[in-house]
């Protein structure tokens, strides 16, 4: 992969070159079908490219720039699970360790039966950076092992560092991480390294927590490093500008093929992140955020979509004019300059590195202050007013947020065969009587059909296995919904095929989708304002033990309030939840007695209710019990309601009206 991305050679282009060539014969679906990946990342090219050809029919001309990044997926559900079971792990290593060593040594590295109480107490909470590295470092500094109270754990009174500093690169994994007092978080030799004295008082601790397995090799050599070599900082710089990524090398190849004069731009996955990090600027002893719109929060609506998207043009545009990848050298020097610039800064403030360069170097020098300036045109390309510009796009809010319509033609049935005991059982084949040979559950649906049925507007699904048996002339659609559905006077088929998904509107209900023909869900997207935004993100990241500190900070009911400001949320804008907005009003002094924990739990399971594609709440708080609050899978009525259809992007859309 280096050899291919040397300069030197120029293989990268030539490659690149040779597939797009290769590509001139073959449509951009048939050259995704071709890409290694799964069908789910497929789709997602696929939906993309086709809104890069509607954007384009919009505009009228192909886009100048076109920005691409692959996120990373999020850990495992199971890593609480597994931290733990390493760390038990580890401590019995750790006992056979210490006990042949000397006292000084055997206290410092012995784990307690008070720790090992301590870690499965909190066995549920080792997600939390700040608790893995207490128990990883055995309730000790990283840097001076002195105690650390983990009643204060949350607080400023301890800090997390970065031991090879992000200003050389972006690591944020716990191999890159030390928990130490906040006063020992001071760099004060020149390559803001470690010192020789940190280093020397605490080597022998570090190696046994290495041959223990408490710490990997790359943190112990991270810790024990003296100096950082010309090579390995233009290492560093490699990997932040270089995408290695082979998918989304292909992408690019795909987009070249059929956009040549428009340049592909790719973008390294995490600084869209690091980006909104920087931007937000959360006040560590507050918890409150300079500009806290550009917190991210998935839970309350999706529009973090479309503004993750638009920091990849954003951060890709600066990234492309301030550190050109393909001009290493000048990247180097503008990096050089960025380096130095914070180790200036480190020595006037007593060791203490700017808060900016937590972002990497990158981020960093978009946030250091400092007008950038392009060297080759003198364009402005960052400086106040293009951050204050940003700033007021964040607090837009207007969306074009789409979801995907389908018609389902795959599996016939719900695949779990039932014995013969069951009720209603689907035959496993034409001859097979269910009662002697068992069956299927239920059909999967394939699409509904809006019909009148006695004068009310009705979904009636449509099977897969009838849409099968429609298509090849062996059933009659309207004959089928005759014999399968309850009527009186003579069925009218209102709309022959409506997809699983549909978006619909009524004054009565508002926006809908209909999953299924029985079953409908909110579709509309909700905003809360960005304070109260902020905080749940902040608090759904932070332990439970931490909830306390952090709303001390905020004025008393905080929560409370959020709570009132959904439920106005909902009469106003959720007609469709208007007897829930009752039901949550009538217990909101059960809400106020409930503890953070609780309060947080209910304010989740509401906003899940709330969230387009929405699910059920499981509350029980106050007089409201049950795991299903909010579903309504009874049948539904269309008289006065719009069927929407949209185009990928939502700039096009046409309506039909049931009347």
């Amino acid at each position: 992969m280096e050899i291919i991305n040397d300069n030197k050679y120029d293989f990268d282009s030539q490659i690149k070159e040779h597939n797009i060539n290769d590509n001139d014969e073959k449509s951009q679906l048939d050259m995704v079908n071709e890409l290694h990946g799964s069908p789910a990342i497929k789709r997602g090219i696929w939906q993309s490219l086709i809104i890069v050809q509607e954007l384009s029919k919009f505009m009228k001309h192909d886009p100048k720039n076109i920005f691409i990044e692959f996120t990373r997926q999020d850990q495992d559900s199971n890593i609480t699970q597994s931290r733990f079971q390493q760390l038990t792990k580890r401590y019995k290593q750790m006992k056979s360790i210490a006990a042949n060593l000397g006292s000084d040594l055997k206290s410092a590295l012995y784990p307690t039966k008070e720790l090992e109480d301590l870690m499965k107490e909190r066995k549920a909470a080792l997600s939390n950076t700040r608790l893995m590295l207490y128990f990883s470092q055995m309730g000790k500094s990283l840097y001076s092992n002195s105690e650390i109270d983990i009643n204060r754990l949350f607080t400023t009174d301890y800090q997390i560092d970065h031991i090879l500093p992000q200003s050389y690169i972006k690591d944020n994994s716990l191999e890159n991480m030390a928990l130490v007092k906040a006063h020992e978080n001071q760099r004060k030799s020149d390559d803001l390294l470690l010192t020789p004295d940190i280093i020397n008082e605490n080597i022998r601790r570090w190696q046994y927590l290495k041959d223990s397995g408490l710490m990997g090799p790359k943190k112990f050599a991270n810790l024990t490093r003296t100096e950082v070599t010309e090579g390995q900082r233009k290492g560093f710089i490699n990997r932040q500008l270089v995408q290695t990524s082979q998918m989304v090398k292909n992408v690019a190849n795909i987009i070249d093929s059929s956009y040549p004069d428009t340049q592909v731009i790719e973008t390294r996955a995490g600084l869209g992140s690091e980006f909104r990090n920087a931007f937000s600027n959360l006040n560590e002893q507050t918890y409150h955020f300079e500009h806290p719109e550009f917190v991210k929060n998935r839970n309350i609506n999706d529009n973090h979509h479309a503004q993750d998207a638009y920091i990849a043009t954003i951060v890709g545009t600066f990234q492309l004019k301030k550190y050109p990848k393909d001009n290493m050298r000048l990247a180097y020097g503008e990096y050089s300059k960025f380096f130095e610039d914070i180790k200036k800064q480190a020595r006037n403030r007593n060791g203490k590195v700017p808060g900016y360069s937590q972002n990497g170097f990158i981020i960093g020098s978009m946030f250091n202050g400092k007008t950038q300036v392009n060297k080759d045109n003198g364009e402005i390309i960052w400086d106040q007013k293009i951050k204050d510009s940003i700033s007021n796009i964040f607090k837009y809010k207007q969306f074009n947020i789409t979801k995907p319509t389908r018609i389902y033609d795959g599996a016939l049935f719900n695949q779990t065969i039932q014995t013969p005991d069951k009720n209603k059982l689907i035959p496993l084949k034409q001859d097979l009587d269910p009662h002697i040979y068992g069956g299927y559950t239920s059909d999967k649906p394939s699409y509904s059909v809006l019909v009148d049925i006695d004068g009310k507007k009705k979904l009636v699904s449509i099977p897969t296995r009838i849409d099968h048996e429609i298509s090849i002339g062996k059933v009659e659609l309207v004959k089928w919904i005759s014999d399968n559905t309850k009527h009186k006077k003579e069925i009218q088929i209102l709309i022959e095929k409506v997809p699983l998904g549909q978006l619909t509107y009524s004054q009565d209900k508002g926006y809908l989708s209909s999953p299924s023909a029985t079953e409908m869900v909110n579709a509309r997207q909700l905003l809360l304002p960005f304070e109260e935004v902020a905080l749940l993100s902040l608090l759904d990241k932070s332990s439970t033990d931490n909830y306390r500190f952090i709303l001390s900070q905020y004025e008393p009911d905080y929560l409370a309030n959020i709570y009132s400001h959904i439920i106005a949320k909902m009469k106003e804008f959720y007609p469709f939840y208007k007897s829930e907005a009752i039901r949550l009003e009538d217990n909101i002094d059960a809400f106020k007695s409930l503890d953070n924990e609780k309060q947080l739990n209910v304010i989740s399971q509401v906003l899940n209710l709330l969230h387009a594609n929405s699910t059920s709440a499981n509350l029980k708080f106050g007089k409201i019990s049950t795991s299903s609050f909010g579903r309504k899978p009874n049948g539904y009525e269309f008289s006065n309601t719009d069927f929407i259809y949209e185009s990928p992007t939502g700039l096009y859309r046409s309506i039909i009206h049931i009347e």
